[in-house]
């Protein structure tokens, strides 16, 4: 079964965006699909309860 989805479009500081992309080549992503898995799991934890520390966010 597959859920319905939508398009957003982001815009990132290079050096971000550099990080991100390095990121996910190590975990053989795509950079979109590598910033998908990292919106659902920060989803989750926030869903868990999970908290951030002071000042990280």
């Amino acid at each position: 079964m597959s859920s319905e989805k939508k398009s957003v479009s982001l815009v990132l500081p290079l050096n971000v965006y550099q990080k991100i992309r390095l990121l996910a080549q190590q975990s053989n992503r795509s950079t979109a699909g590598y910033i998908r898995q990292v919106l659902i799991c920060h989803l989750r934890c926030l869903d868990a309860g999970v908290s951030y520390p002071p000042g990280l966010l």
